[in-house]
């Protein structure tokens, strides 16, 4: 999901002509006084972890560069300071440090700030003035042939998008070829340990039993009545999920009708919809077990508080299911020949899935995103569409999955899963899905 779900657009003209593809606005309640209850502790920002450097410079090999070469103006670069394990200190002076595929990594620290890397191993040279700076970065980048930065090549992959043009223009005038540090990064911030994997599909697993569970609460209410609020669902899961002992930076997320298609919905405490019979619900839930280096997962669910729902709902939701076992054919097939596969070829194999039903028109955002310590991770991105994204999958590794359709005014649906990479002997690696997956057809609630 991207934000809380997916970033969604205007109606696809041939869906909307479709008999029972318009569904009413959804009426506003009336306020609820409702107690207060005990949402799920806001996570806060992971702090960075020493540098470890062997693997590190194993991503960096990995990538193809012949090193990383990091460098800060007054926190401009906070990739830099996360990833070699920096206090938030405020250094006033530009730094450098080049960690090289192998051997020994090499600093150059301002003169009035000539302690500023003590804590990273290498050995240090200083400068003062800007002609001494250039005659020591070109010592320090000496037999490097390619040097990977934090930049992003046309704009593209704003996450590592940190280093200035001119500093990279410095760089390259003193020799070596300047890439994109986005595959080593995807290869040493956006892989997981063993128990961050463990800790990742636990959390799925439990999230899906949760977001479940308030479905099913929804569905009651409808049936007697009164019915629930979107605010009231979103504040009940939250409670459960804080019981559960789950922390997250990010609401729940219920959304009915046309509030579903809205990527930004916040249900409101006065005036929120009330989710009654005959409406299409969307529910989700982005979460992490309280350990700081835990990994999240992100799940939701689409379901139709009814017996049977409008061909437009139902043909909608079809589709983007079909569209995700697409992603997860095409995962398979390239991994089970020990092939690589890119997160921008897994995006088109969905959007051309979409095209094929002719309701790619409805799903114009990414495919699926990294999940890691945050939840929007550093590794390879499911995104041919907002950005092209050509960093590898590579396990251990978890991402989402999921193809929606949105009809502005409308419905929108949502075909989500966790997906994990995990490797095996050689180079076989197991494409898991943890937790139960959604069902292949749209849910009906109330049957």
């Amino acid at each position: 999901m991207r934000a809380l779900v997916f970033v969604i657009v205007a109606a696809s003209t041939a869906l909307a002509q479709t008999p029972d593809a318009g569904l009413p606005a959804p009426a506003p309640a009336a306020p609820v006084a409702a107690a207060p209850v005990a949402a799920a502790p806001v996570a806060a920002a992971p702090a960075p972890r020493p540098l470890r450097l062997a693997e590190l410079q194993a991503a960096v090999a990995a990538s193809g560069a012949d090193a990383w070469l990091f460098t800060d103006w007054r926190g401009q670069d906070e990739l830099a300071a996360r990833l070699l394990g920096l206090t938030a200190e405020t250094r006033l002076a530009r730094w450098w440090y080049l960690v090289p595929a192998t051997g020994t990594p090499k600093k150059l620290v301002h003169s009035t700030e000539a302690h500023a890397l003590d804590a990273l191993p290498g050995a240090a040279r200083s400068y003062g003035s800007w002609r001494e700076r250039d005659r020591e970065l070109a010592t320090l980048l000496a037999g490097a042939r390619t040097v990977a930065m934090d930049y992003a090549p046309n704009g593209e992959l704003p996450e590592v998008g940190h280093v200035d043009a001119g500093t990279v223009e410095l760089v390259r005038a003193k020799g070596p070829k300047v890439v994109s540090s986005a595959e080593a990064l995807s290869r040493y911030e956006g892989t997981l340990t063993p128990a961050q994997l463990t800790a990742q599909n636990d959390a799925a697993a439990a999230l899906g039993k949760l977001v479940d569970a308030a479905l099913a609460l929804a569905a009651d209410k409808a049936r007697v009545g009164p019915p629930l609020t979107e605010r009231e669902l979103s504040d009940w899961l939250a409670a459960q999920l804080g019981g559960a002992g789950f922390v997250s930076s990010f609401p729940p997320y219920v959304a009915v009708n046309a509030n579903a298609a809205d990527a930004r919905y916040v249900a409101s405490a006065a005036g929120s919809a009330p989710l009654a019979r005959g409406a299409l619900l969307v529910v989700g839930a982005a979460a992490k077990r309280s350990g700081a280096d835990d990994a999240y997962a992100d799940v939701s669910r689409t379901a139709w508080l009814g017996e049977s729902p409008p061909y437009a709902q139902a043909r909608a939701y079809a589709a983007a299911t079909k569209a995700r076992e697409a992603v997860l054919s095409l995962l398979r097939t390239r991994l089970a020949r020990g092939a690589d596969v890119t997160g921008a070829e897994l995006d088109d194999a969905a959007h051309a899935s979409m095209r094929a039903d002719g309701l790619d028109a409805a799903f114009v955002g990414r495919t699926g995103h990294s999940l890691g310590r945050e939840r929007f991770g550093d590794g390879a991105n499911l995104d041919d569409v907002d950005a092209r994204d050509t960093r590898k999958l590579v396990a251990p590794s978890c991402f989402t999955v999921e193809p929606s359709a949105a009809f502005t005014g409308k419905f929108a649906v949502r075909a989500a899963v966790d997906v994990c990479l995990v490797p095996g002997a050689g180079r076989k690696v197991s494409v898991v899905v943890p937790g139960a997956p959604p069902p292949a057809d749209l849910p009906l609630l109330l049957k």
